[in-house]
């Protein structure tokens, strides 16, 4: 359950990723800069991902996972794309795609099993492999979008390398994208398996749980009693 503060401090990165983005958005309107316009409105837009994916996974994020993600958001979309730091700084790319596997690797270790008010020691092996899994599909859906885009929009989501000797359209990009991705997750079930009893439980912060549901009787009791 989130904490009056927690929930506080998530509804504050929500609002300034918002202001961020209708600013951007309309100050590359008024500039005529249509590409930095469109890539300041998708990255608004993304602003409902997290949420979303609560919604179709039926599950609670948990305050930490889903700061977490607002702000991997922006590093993404405002100075990652918009501002091109993905050129700007050779390893923004890779730090950012091992954020993503951590992220979607705690995400996915929380689909399986604990409901909401159960507490284990650690996930099981089988979360944290589905765990593991879950990222693994999520950064190949990502190479599918980037793709996607390149070939409708024009755009170099998949970055060329460019050396001596060597032209490469984006492969090398997106194998080491996914090998990044693949090394976050790895890193959090690591961490899970070696360190929860050291910290606490302390990476329980980023895993969600799965929505509290009524069962039969509980749902008749209440239906009763809104007749009354």
């Amino acid at each position: 359950m989130k904490t009056v503060r927690a929930a506080k401090t998530i509804r504050y990165l929500y609002t300034v990723h918002a202001l961020i983005g209708i600013a951007l958005s309309g100050w590359f309107l008024y500039r005529g800069d249509e590409r930095r316009f469109w890539l300041a409105l998708l990255a608004l837009l993304c602003l409902a991902v997290p949420r979303v994916m609560a919604g179709v996974f039926r599950v609670d994020l948990p305050p930490a996972l889903e700061g977490l993600a607002v702000v991997f958001l922006m590093l993404t979309g405002y100075l990652g794309e918009v501002e091109s730091f993905y050129e700007r700084i050779p390893a923004w790319d890779n730090l950012l795609h091992l954020t993503s596997g951590i992220m979607f690797c705690a995400f996915g270790c929380g689909l399986l099993g604990r409901g909401a008010g159960e507490r284990e020691e650690r996930p099981s092996r089988a979360r944290r492999l589905f765990g593991v899994s879950f990222a693994l599909a999520a950064g190949v859906i990502w190479e599918f979008i980037e793709y996607t885009c390149d070939k409708t929009f024009g755009t170099t989501m998949q970055k060329p390398t460019v050396r001596p000797g060597l032209y490469d359209t984006g492969l090398i990009d997106t194998m080491e994208d996914l090998a990044m991705g693949f090394v976050g997750a790895l890193l959090f079930t690591i961490y899970v398996y070696r360190f929860w009893a050291l910290t606490r439980g302390a990476p329980e912060r980023l895993i969600p749980t799965a929505k509290a549901s009524l069962d039969h009787s509980d749902e008749g009791a209440l239906l009763s009693e809104s007749t009354k």
